[in-house]
């Protein structure tokens, strides 16, 4: 069995954060819902919060209340950038490895 972390290991990047950027990016009317992002980030900081629930907050405050159509077009547009330029080849090497060798793989994202 071999696991992957998505984020570093196989991206360039932080996709969750890219994600909703880059939908905020499209919808520059979302950053109103976000406006208390800032405080959530510093209750992280200061140890009051997990990752977990920041993470949550951050969704729920850029994309909640849409629908799987209203976000299909942008994810479709983010997995096709990611698979041009975000990934890192080597990552992608060795997953490629461990699945021709027939090992279990999974990937991870925390």
């Amino acid at each position: 069995m071999a696991v992957f972390d998505l984020d570093g290991t196989l991206t360039r990047y932080d996709t969750y954060l890219r994600y909703l950027i880059g939908y905020i990016g499209r919808r520059p009317t979302r950053v109103l819902r976000a406006w208390g992002l800032p405080l959530n980030v510093l209750l992280l900081k200061s140890r009051l919060r997990d990752n977990t629930w920041l993470k949550k907050r951050s969704l729920g405050s850029v994309l909640g209340g849409l629908t799987d159509t209203e976000l299909r077009p942008w994810t479709w547009s983010f997995v096709d950038r990611l698979v041009q330029s975000g990934l890192r080849q080597a990552g992608i090497d060795a997953l490629r490895d461990h699945q021709s060798q027939g090992h279990r793989t999974i990937l991870l994202s925390a």
